[in-house]
């Protein structure tokens, strides 16, 4: 039975290709594509930070570190051997799925679809650039930002990330409701705010303070990013600080009412309806809870190896005489209450146990 579980548990799932290299591949392919992300992402890092200290170099921002010329081609390599690696995987996942076309059905598969297209596209552009011809910045960039999406597929090729982010997608709903009641109150806000202090602006007073209002709340964009601000970032005292102070200390009423119910009320019943959907959808997400039961079945097993290599004499078997001889001890009877197995006479047990040969072995 424990053999045969962990066989179980290893097969759950979608039935094995018939190929042999495949089968073989199947359960390890969701580590190695894993492994080939986080290497792109650090790659796509260190590419951007040398790129980076080089274009300082360039405006004469720093007179240290290499050239540009001197790792590009290094890099540009390194991006080409990724593009044909994510190639090669998602025909490798095509193969193992046996669906053919229905396999672009799912949207998951169509973005990694897209960004094999795009890493295609990259491929023949490092082509082009080692036959001399000069490379096009400006898509060269556009490509490698789609590249980073790449880091995106870390959440569904891992058991435990898949499931955290599943529940996370209960909490849309919520959130695009709740983003639009703030908008609102944003809205009213910053309208009420940016009418309020047009007079100041156009005012004789100092100029750098109606600069400085001008520039915070001086037109309907400006003062809706202000309040967006003040909602979210916490900087509150910095942008309302000094309107009170330059400006007419009644707007502190304002902003009073509009930190004490938006920024700290509202947003923590938003945050409540949030962690409310995270929990039920985690609760109610059958993945989840196939993991959990197979996490509950290996450790059932073993505290049943532990208890039979407890009572076990070294022979690998037990009969009914050692049975009834180890059964009391108080401490076998505990581990088995904790199995929920509450059998207070040796012989019951030994009878459940045997299949007839008068003999109990682990298997």
């Amino acid at each position: 039975q424990v053999e045969a579980f962990r066989v179980t548990e290893a097969s759950a799932g979608e039935p094995l290709p018939k190929s042999q290299w495949l089968r073989w591949i199947k359960p390890r392919l969701n580590y190695i594509a894993g492994t080939l992300v986080v290497l792109n992402t650090i790659l796509m890092f260190l590419e951007l930070e040398f790129e980076g200290n080089a274009a300082a170099r360039e405006i004469g921002l720093s007179t240290s570190g290499p050239e540009h010329s001197a790792y590009a081609q290094f890099f540009r390599v390194l991006d080409g051997f990724f593009d044909c690696a994510f190639l090669l995987e998602i025909c490798v996942r095509i193969a193992m799925d046996g669906s053919g076309w229905r396999f672009f059905c799912r949207t998951s598969n169509q973005l990694e679809l897209v960004l094999v297209i795009v890493g295609m596209v990259d491929f023949f552009m490092i082509l082009m650039a080692f036959q001399g011809v000069p490379d096009d910045f400006v898509m060269l960039h556009l490509f490698r930002s789609a590249h980073a999406l790449r880091a995106l597929r870390t959440c569904r090729l891992f058991k435990g990330l898949r499931v955290l982010l599943r529940a996370c997608e209960a909490f849309i709903s919520s959130l695009f409701w709740a983003m639009v009641l703030l908008l609102i109150f944003m809205c009213a806000g910053s309208i009420l705010m940016g009418n309020l202090l047009q007079s100041f602006i156009l005012s004789d007073a100092n100029l750098d303070d109606r600069t400085w209002i001008w520039e915070h709340y001086g037109t309907a964009y400006r003062c809706w990013y202000t309040l967006y601000e003040l909602t979210f970032a916490g900087n509150w005292p910095t942008r309302a600080r000094p309107v009170t102070d330059l400006v007419d200390p009644r707007f502190a009423i304002f902003f009073f009412t509009y930190i004490t119910v938006v920024s700290f009320a509202m947003i923590r019943v938003v945050t409540a309806v949030f962690l409310k959907d995270t929990l039920e959808a985690a609760q109610n997400d059958q993945e989840l809870q196939l993991l959990n039961q197979l996490k509950k079945k290996a450790e059932y097993v073993k505290k049943l190896e532990h208890i039979f290599k407890t009572i076990d004499d070294g022979n690998g078997i037990i009969n009914e005489e050692r049975l009834l001889a180890v059964m009391a001890d108080p401490q076998v009877m505990a581990h088995l209450q904790t199995l929920e197995l509450d059998v207070h006479e040796g012989t019951a047990l030994f009878h459940l146990l045997d299949n007839g040969d008068g003999e109990v072995t682990l298997e």
